[in-house]
């Protein structure tokens, strides 16, 4: 049992990045610009905080194109759930701005 394989770690854990007070004051700035300039949450996409209406810009066009094929032209009345929401209907003023 002392020898089995999950016993000794082949790798040392990477810590992640460690971010300073200055930088965390930075992500909260732009946290907080992005939100009142848009009403909505910004997304992490990997590097930095990006408007939500940008990283999902190509979704809400792929959506609109699915609805025009379906003939759906009020998605918040036609759809259900989570797709019935304003965000997701490619009309909505949320992506006029």
């Amino acid at each position: 049992m002392e020898q089995a394989p999950f016993r000794t770690m082949l790798e040392k854990p990477r810590p992640e990045k460690v971010v300073s007070v200055e930088d965390l004051e930075n992500y909260f700035d732009d946290f907080d610009n992005i939100f009142n300039s848009t009403g909505l949450p910004p997304v992490w996409n990997g590097e930095s905080l990006v408007p939500w209406t940008d990283f999902h810009k190509e979704s809400i066009q792929i959506a609109k194109q699915c609805h025009e094929k379906l003939g759906i032209d009020n998605p918040q009345k036609q759809l259900k759930g989570t797709y019935s929401k304003p965000a997701w209907d490619p009309n909505s003023n949320i992506w006029s701005n």
